[in-house]
């Protein structure tokens, strides 16, 4: 009996403990969303303040981080050393301050995001089974509204139309794959995505015009592929999947509505700021009906985000590290000259990389650092720089939607990265075809 009560107090104080971290960790996490909302309006300084915020959240819940998450994000904390390091020695702070602050828009945006969900959380079960299905219907559907509303607000798409699909049953990983690669293949085509802006950077004189049939012929080539794949192995037919309910597109539309005007109205803000923004406003808005709701989702949902907080805080400080090493290194690299062969070769490359972890822009910052970008043709680079992004999305086990996938839906990354190899390969290959025929024409 002794034993026994002992137990039930111990358990009783690691229940209680395990609270107050997640409450501790929630307000951490509110108090990060304030601080980057702010700097949206006022940049600077400040946003080190939300990256730090961040870190004490992590810290407070990787206790409740899974175990293989765990082990994965000590892997890569333990790799970032080295070049953080050697940065410091160097006397370049850049480095560090980025493993502070990196990917604190991108852990802020997917904080805000849930908040769309919310008014789906009243609707009625029913109502979301009206527009669910089985069928190549429903597959085309699925990927079509993940893909076209992806192309407006970004990530949110694939948390919108996840949950609705996660709703009805646990999403599968096979439904999983497709949302990723839905995704991913707007980055061929949306003049919304991060990789325009990157590649806008790096090539600031391409021809968004000229190259936009080849990214949507790329993008296509995706959509067909996936139709046959899932024909060939039997998935067509009995994939579940949201058809075109008026009822269930309402929210996502308005969202893209809204988002597309203010991207109009706001062309030079940030499609993450944006979106940030407008999740906030639909969260104040529900809110404001609902007292004391802020509270229990400040300190219930919030530190739920613990797999999704830790693998993009160590990713983005993993992308830090590599970054430094490159600074450091900058001075012994000549400047290479552009050709369809190199274009290609750094793609295969950067797929390769992402493979093990290695985010895209950091491959497409090292290859951008060691070509002469003044004397080449920018509308090869730039697509070379957006096809290699939108590959290695899909590709990548640490990328933004699979790794959001794998933490929100308890799927496994690797195994929808796994399940893309040969998509990306594909995708690769037609690529390379534009980059070798079309060259001189870009």
């Amino acid at each position: 009996m002794l034993n026994s009560l002992v137990h039930r107090v111990s358990t009783l104080v690691v229940e209680k403990s395990g609270a107050y971290r997640q409450a501790i960790a929630g307000w951490l996490i509110f108090f990060s969303v304030l601080v980057y909302t702010i700097s949206i309006v006022y940049p600077g300084a400040i946003l080190y303040l939300c990256g730090a915020l961040y870190w004490l959240a992590l810290f407070c819940v990787f206790p409740d981080v899974q175990g293989r998450s765990k082990k994965q994000v000590r892997f890569i904390l333990i790799c970032s050393l080295p070049g953080i390091l050697l940065s410091i020695y160097q006397l370049n702070a850049d480095p560090f301050q980025k493993a502070l602050v990196s990917n604190a828009g991108i852990i802020t945006l997917l904080m805000v995001v849930g908040l769309f969900g919310l008014s789906s959380h009243s609707e009625p079960k029913s109502n979301i089974n009206k527009a669910f299905g089985s069928g190549p219907k429903f597959l085309i559907s699925t990927y079509a509204n993940v893909h076209f509303i992806g192309a407006i607000i970004n990530y949110a798409a694939v948390i919108i139309f996840g949950d609705r699909l996660h709703k009805i049953q646990p999403l599968n990983i096979h439904q999983a794959t497709l949302l990723s690669r839905a995704f991913a293949s707007a980055g061929f085509w949306s003049p919304l995505f991060v990789t325009m802006a990157v590649a806008s950077t790096y090539s600031p004189n391409f021809d968004f015009i000229a190259v936009l049939p080849l990214g949507l012929a790329v993008a296509m080539s995706g959509f067909l592929y996936t139709m046959i794949e899932y024909r060939i192995k039997g998935r067509l037919d009995n994939f579940l999947g949201l058809g075109t309910s008026v009822q269930s597109m309402m929210l996502p539309i308005g969202v893209a509505i809204v988002i597309g005007v203010l991207v109009y109205l706001f062309p030079t803000a940030s499609i993450i700021n944006i979106v940030i923004l407008t999740a906030l406003a639909f969260g104040v808005f529900h809110f404001s009906t609902k007292k004391y709701a802020i509270v229990n989702y400040v300190q219930k949902r919030l530190p739920k985000h613990h797999n999704e907080i830790a693998l993009f805080l160590s990713a983005g400080a993993l992308n830090a590290s590599l970054m430094g090493v490159i600074y450091c290194f900058s001075d012994q690299i000549d400047l290479l000259r552009l050709s369809p062969m190199l274009c290609v070769a750094f793609m295969a490359s950067a797929m390769a990389l992402n493979m093990i972890g290695v985010h895209p822009l950091i491959s497409i910052t090292l290859f951008a650092g060691i070509v002469d970008i003044e004397n080449t043709k920018p509308n090869m680079l730039a697509f070379t720089l957006f096809s290699t992004w939108a590959i290695c999305s899909a590709l990548g086990p640490l990328s933004g939607q699979n790794i959001g996938l794998a933490s929100r839906y308890s799927r496994d990354s690797m195994a929808i990265a796994k399940n893309n190899i040969l998509f990306s390969l594909t995708l690769f290959s037609i690529c390379s075809m534009f980059i070798f025929l079309l060259c001189d024409r870009l």
